[in-house]
């Protein structure tokens, strides 16, 4: 390594550690992000993949919009948070074409909904407003009799009370986190230190209101400074805080995500479903990579983020909504292609048993931890948003120091297991086989650069092997 002293360190290299690095390295600060797992490895690699649209705050809590229109702070913060999606949505477009596909998504409106068709008219009005000349939502309310002939559209539960279904483009996001990785690249392009599998064992402030960090890699011990820490480690927040001197209050309360892939009639390809389920929770069915996306659930998690892999009861949970939703597809368990969990790193509070949602910023200085910013609660799809806003709090404690300089690229950009390469470099992890027909020939192509002889390429397909089974179910 060959920078020790930084202004800003990044702990956690996810959406929020990625987006920050990204925005403070263009405003002339040194950093180093750091991550002990691979970049977008943990929660931004087990998203809904959606760049949403931001319809859900123009209804927080299930408000209808007569609630809404009486509440006009409530209107106008759900409409700033509405903007800020949608503009993400159309810079995402813009920016990743190749990264970007579109489907459209169907909104079903039933007779006596909470939401009476002019409602959703109106919301998605509002969305247009706040996004002018931005990737085109399409919005159509389609009559019930009409909406009968679109895909999906036609095994939904009560019919005889369809009365419309709103359809809009949906934008996905295809493969975020190749969007992450190259983003890493790019910062470490512009001077950025970037440290993947590195392990922190000890934060330690300095009496100057500075901090050490004492990090492994591999056998290696090194020490690193810096003069303001942003904790971006996302549902593993608190793990770093017990890393400090102090005992600081819990920050954290996660929301479990499961999601599984299921493959629909061919006919259904370019077509998903946006509704609530039975909880008055989103429930999405939304077409990814050749198989449809069903969830998420919405379930407090109290346990170890690593833990947090699917369980057959979240499925059969997800395959009983969707055989509600949708009576006439008939899905069973043998349907599940594979399935994936994430946590959804809300802040404690205590007025709020799920969690407090939306992006907060936490001076840990209240806790005894000068120059700490801990960031709770950003979801994907607006982490350049996010990081500009970080960049933003950390401008008013801190001037830049220099640009850094540019560094040599890494070799498989920084790829050190075989799952680093095919989930988050390559990309066959994520086709339907989850990449077990090509891990093998894939880790004797990476040990040429790798330097993994033939006991080396065992292990490494054995433990790809091991995390498919673990996280998406498969070949266990």
């Amino acid at each position: 390594m060959d920078r020790r002293d930084f202004d800003v360190a990044i702990i956690g290299a996810g959406a929020v550690g990625i987006g920050a690095v990204e925005a403070l390295i263009k405003s002339g600060y040194s950093v180093v992000l750091i991550d002990r797992g691979d970049f977008a490895s943990g929660t931004s690699s087990r998203s809904s993949r959606v760049m949403n649209c931001g319809l859900q705050y123009l209804a927080p809590n299930n408000s209808t919009m007569g609630q809404m229109l009486k509440q006009p702070r409530v209107l106008a913060t759900g409409l700033r948070q509405a903007r800020a999606f949608m503009r993400a949505r159309s810079g995402f477009v813009r920016e990743f074409p190749d990264r970007s596909r579109t489907a459209t998504s169907c909104y079903p409106i039933w007779r006596g909904d909470r939401y009476a068709g002019w409602q959703v008219d109106l919301a998605f009005a509002a969305l247009r407003m706040v996004d002018v000349g931005g990737a085109p939502l399409n919005y159509r309310r389609v009559p019930a009799d009409r909406a009968k002939k679109i895909p999906l559209v036609k095994w939904l539960r009560d019919a005889e009370k369809l009365h419309a279904v709103a359809t809009y483009t949906e934008v996905l996001m295809d493969w975020p986190e190749r969007v992450l990785v190259d983003s890493v690249l790019s910062s470490e392009a512009r001077g950025a230190t970037v440290l993947n599998h590195t392990i922190i064992e000890a934060v330690t402030p300095q009496g100057d209101g500075s901090w050490t960090l004492r990090v492994r890699r591999d056998e290696t011990v090194d020490e690193l400074h810096a003069r303001l820490l942003v904790n971006a480690a996302g549902p593993w927040i608190d793990e770093v805080l017990a890393r400090t001197p102090v005992t600081a209050p819990r920050k954290i309360a996660a929301s479990k995500g499961t999601h599984i892939m299921v493959r629909l009639p061919p006919e259904c390809a370019q077509f998903g479903i946006v509704t609530l389920n039975r909880k008055g929770q989103p429930y999405t069915i939304l077409p990814l990579r050749g198989l449809h996306c069903l969830g998420p659930t919405w379930d407090p998690y109290s346990g170890g983020p690593d833990d947090a892999v699917p369980l057959e009861s979240e499925i059969a949970a997800l395959l009983d909504e969707a055989r509600y939703i949708l009576p006439g597809l008939s899905l069973a368990r043998q349907d599940v292609a594979f399935a994936w969990s994430g946590l959804r790193p809300y802040a404690f509070h205590p007025d709020f048993p799920q969690g407090k949602r939306g992006l907060e910023f936490h001076d840990m200085a209240e806790a005894g931890l000068p120059n700490m910013l801990a960031v709770t609660g950003s979801p994907l799809g607006t982490y350049r948003v996010t990081g500009a806003a970080v960049a933003a709090q950390v401008a008013t404690r801190l001037a830049p120091s220099s640009r850094g300089t540019a560094a040599q690229s890494a070799p498989l950009e920084h790829a050190r297991t075989l799952v680093d390469l095919l989930f988050r470099r390559t990309g066959e992890g994520w086709d339907e086989r989850l990449g077990l027909d090509v891990a093998e020939a894939a880790a004797r192509r990476a040990a040429l650069t790798l330097g993994w002889d033939e006991a080396g390429i065992q292990a490494e397909f054995a433990a790809y092997r091991a995390h498919v089974a673990r996280q998406h179910l498969v070949g266990a």
